[in-house]
């Protein structure tokens, strides 16, 4: 199974659990909670 997006935000919700957020314009990459592009933001920063 593949699934391929073309999207610049993307907020999945089960029931009210916030699961994935995607936005590709402010480089955000939240799942499970988790900021995959937090490392990559704060080098940006410097």
């Amino acid at each position: 199974m593949s699934v391929k997006l073309a999207v610049h935000f993307l907020d999945i919700n089960i029931g009210k659990v916030p699961v994935a957020l995607l936005d590709v314009e402010n480089m955000i990459c939240l799942i499970g909670g988790v900021d995959y592009l937090a490392q990559v933001r704060s080098n940006l920063g410097e």
